[in-house]
C-alpha cells in the first residue's frame, strides 16, 4: 500500500437501477482493478453525498498498483453540476453507462425508494403526478430524505439531455455505453467489453455471476416510510438505540421476498411516448438502439412529454448537443 491513497481514473456512472451494483461488485474482484469500497460516495455532486475531500481520498487508500482505480455513483449522469466537476478534477478519465429503458428504470427506481423507506406516495402513478409540485419546491429540495433526483421518477431517466452534458465537455473516445438488456442476459460477456475498454485483462472472470440490489414488493408503503423516516430517527434522537433491531426486524416483515408487481401497461406506454424525443437525442449520440423503447411519435403523451421540460435546474445550461 502506498503512503499517498490513489486516486480515481475510472467512473462507472449509472444509470441508477440500471445493473450497477452488480458491475460494481464483479470489477471489485478483478485483480486489475480497485473499486472504493463504498458504492455510490457522490463526491462530484453540488448539493448531496460525500463533501469532505479527505473522506474521498480515504476511499481509495487501499490502491496500490492496479492500473484502474474506480468508483461507482448514479448521481454523476442526473446532477447537472457532475460534468463539469468531473472535467476540472480528473479529465482523462474513463466512463461507463448502463442504459436501460427508462420506464422500466423509473418503476424500478421507485420501487427501491418505496422498499428502502424513502418514498410515501402509493401508487407510482401517483409519484410521477407528484414530480411538477416536488421539482418546484424548494422546501421538498432541501429536506427531502434522499437524493432530490431520485424522486423525479421521469426526469432522472432523460438520458439523452444527460449525456449531452458530457459531449460537450469530453471526447467520445472515453465513454462505453451499454444496454442493460445485454448486461442481464450475458453479463460475463459485458465485463469482458468493459475490461477491454478500460485495458485490463479480459479472461479474468470465472464462475456464476450473479445479479445484485434486485427490487422487492413491500406490504405497506407509508409503514416502511414511518419506520425508515419518522420512528428510526426519532429513536436515534432520543438514544434508544437498543429499540433499532425492533425496527429493523419490522421494516424485514414489511418487505416481501417476491418482485413488485409489473408496472401498468398504460403507463409504460405514457412514458415511452414521453420519453420518445429524449431517446432519439440519445441514440444520435450514442448509437445506443433505443427504438424498442420509444413510442409512437403521434401520441398525445408523446407531444406532451416534449412541451413538459425539465427545469433550467436539472438541464444545465445549453440546448442539446445532437453529434458527438
Amino acid at each position: 500500500m502506498g503512503s499517498v491513497p490513489r486516486l480515481p481514473n475510472f467512473f462507472l456512472l449509472g444509470a441508477g437501477r440500471s445493473g450497477t451494483t452488480s458491475l460494481h461488485q464483479q470489477l471489485a474482484r478483478h485483480p486489475q482493478v480497485f473499486m472504493s469500497p463504498i458504492k455510490e460516495p457522490t463526491f462530484f455532486c453540488d448539493f448531496f453525498g460525500m463533501k469532505n475531500p479527505w473522506d474521498y481520498v480515504q476511499l481509495f487508500q487501499a490502491a496500490s498498483d492496479e492500473p484502474v482505480v474506480g468508483e461507482c455513483s448514479h448521481a454523476y449522469l442526473s446532477c447537472a453540476t457532475s460534468a463539469p466537476m468531473l472535467k476540472a478534477y480528473t479529465p482523462q478519465a474513463k466512463f461507463v453507462v448502463v442504459f436501460r429503458n427508462p420506464a422500466d428504470r423509473a418503476y424500478s427506481l421507485y420501487s427501491w425508494m418505496v422498499a428502502a423507506g424513502n418514498e410515501w406516495l402509493c401508487p407510482f402513478e401517483k409519484a410521477l403526478e407528484a414530480e411538477e409540485r416536488r421539482i418546484r419546491d424548494p422546501r421538498f429540495f432541501r429536506r427531502n430524505p434522499q437524493y432530490f433526483y431520485n424522486y423525479l421518477y421521469f426526469r432522472s431517466g432523460l438520458y439523452g439531455q444527460q449525456v449531452a452534458r458530457y459531449a460537450k465537455l469530453f471526447p467520445r473516445s472515453q465513454f462505453l455505453f451499454l444496454r442493460f438488456e445485454e448486461l442481464a442476459s450475458n453479463m460475463r460477456g459485458v465485463l469482458e467489453r468493459i475490461c477491454r475498454f478500460l485495458g485490463v485483462d479480459p479472461g479474468f472472470y470465472p464462475g456464476d455471476l450473479p445479479a445484485a440490489n434486485i427490487s422487492h414488493q413491500v406490504r405497506s408503503t407509508r409503514l416502511q416510510y414511518w419506520l425508515r423516516r419518522r420512528l428510526e430517527p426519532a429513536l436515534v434522537k432520543l438514544r434508544l438505540y437498543a429499540l433499532r433491531p425492533a425496527i429493523d426486524r419490522l421494516a424485514g416483515w414489511n418487505v416481501l421476498a417476491q418482485r413488485p408487481a409489473p408496472l401498468a401497461p398504460a403507463t409504460r406506454i405514457e412514458l415511452g411516448d414521453r420519453y420518445r424525443e429524449d431517446l432519439e437525442v440519445l441514440e444520435r449520440l450514442t448509437g445506443v438502439d433505443t427504438s424498442t423503447w420509444r413510442g409512437s411519435p403521434t401520441s398525445p403523451s408523446s407531444r406532451r412529454g416534449s412541451s413538459n421540460s425539465p427545469s433550467s435546474h436539472l438541464q444545465g445550461s445549453g440546448p442539446y448537443r445532437l453529434k458527438w
